[in-house]
């Protein structure tokens, strides 16, 4: 009898098993390579929203010293604008990877301008981890314009060094704000258990591009205060640092 037509013992031939082979080899190509986009999807849109951050944090920066009305604020709030539709940009990468999905009109953010920041003002020391440079700086200059004293640190060890040296210089920081995911190093949940081993009162507050990681959607199940989905606002920062630090008992 031909091979191609011999039976195994359940009753399938050879070539039906051959078949069935490379069918599953195709099915793993194509499941590869949509992991692969997906994976790619999420990268971008990961890095997107830091660029897009950055944008909006300096635009906000630049709108409290331009006056009312000139062409340049005009300029700037187009800007703002134009940036905010961005954002649905990578809110669809992420729905691509899997990674998250646009929030609900009503918790879109607001163009902020200085009458929208004068009840977020806030006061004390904020300790702010990210491993994007620009993303550190944008924001730590935010939160200084929000009335914060802050501390920069690149990574999860950075932050636990000074973090633990403050405390021990009877100086703690009143917050954290941690970076979810950190390239090469320890990530904001991993950072957080070891901050509370020093202080287990910290109030820290979760950042990332990954909207719906569960991380973010049950932040109070790993010890964080509060969350902040990039891209951010000025104002989305201080509405959340002044609802973490006011512990007013609503989710932030």
């Amino acid at each position: 009898m031909a091979i191609g037509n011999s039976k195994s013992k359940t009753g399938i031939s050879e070539r039906e098993i051959e078949e069935l082979r490379n069918r599953i080899a195709l099915l793993e190509g194509e499941l590869a390579v949509r992991d692969g986009l997906e994976v790619l999807a999420g990268g971008i849109a990961h890095d997107f929203n830091n660029l897009l951050t950055v944008i909006l944090n300096n635009i906000s920066l630049m709108k409290l010293e331009t006056a009312q009305g000139s062409g340049r604020m005009i300029g700037l709030e187009e800007m703002e604008k134009a940036t905010l539709k961005a954002r649905d940009l990578a809110w669809r990468l992420l729905n691509i990877a899997g990674n998250g999905s646009p929030p609900p009109a009503e918790e879109e953010s607001e163009a902020a301008g200085e009458p929208a920041l004068e009840g977020l003002m806030g006061t004390g020391r904020v300790l702010m981890v990210d491993d994007e440079e620009t993303v550190r700086t944008s924001t730590g200059a935010a939160l200084t314009r929000l009335g914060y004293s802050v501390v920069l640190a690149e990574n999860g060890s950075k932050a636990i060094e000074i973090f633990y040296q403050s405390a021990d210089e009877g100086r703690p920081f009143d917050a954290v704000i941690l970076d979810l995911t950190v390239h090469g190093g320890s990530g904001g949940k991993e950072t957080l258990s070891s901050l509370k081993r020093i202080n287990p009162e910290v109030r820290a507050v979760v950042s990332s591009g990954y909207a719906n990681d569960s991380v973010m959607t049950d932040y109070a199940e790993f010890g964080f205060s509060g969350k902040l989905a990039k891209p951010y606002t000025m104002e989305d920062l201080g509405r959340v640092m002044k609802a973490v630090l006011e512990d007013t008992g609503n989710k932030a």
